[in-house]
């Protein structure tokens, strides 16, 4: 509530695809790239918290954050730990 993460501004920046190996499979989900200095804010604020309750600051990085709206996917949603960013390196088409 502080923070008021629901009037968040978001600038919505095209559409974007992934495409992942998983178990011998190819996967793909598709997205809207979004920006949100404001959503960068409070992860700012929130890794300043875990830091201050003794969170070693190596562990939550406020910057390393693609904001997206998850449209659909194959067989599952594809995340980092994928091979997957869901920047604006993964645009395929714009949206007006």
């Amino acid at each position: 509530e502080k923070f008021k993460i629901q009037e968040a501004r978001l600038k919505v920046i095209c559409l974007g695809k992934a495409v992942a190996q998983i178990a011998g499979n190819t996967e793909s989900t598709y997205f809207i790239v979004l920006e949100s200095r404001d959503l960068v804010d409070l992860r700012r604020q929130i890794a300043l918290a875990f830091v201050g309750k003794g969170g070693a600051a190596s562990r939550f990085d406020p910057e390393n954050f693609y904001p997206h709206i998850t449209l659909g996917f194959s067989l599952r949603d594809l995340h980092e730990s994928d091979g997957v960013r869901k920047g604006k390196n993964a645009c395929v088409a714009k949206i007006n």
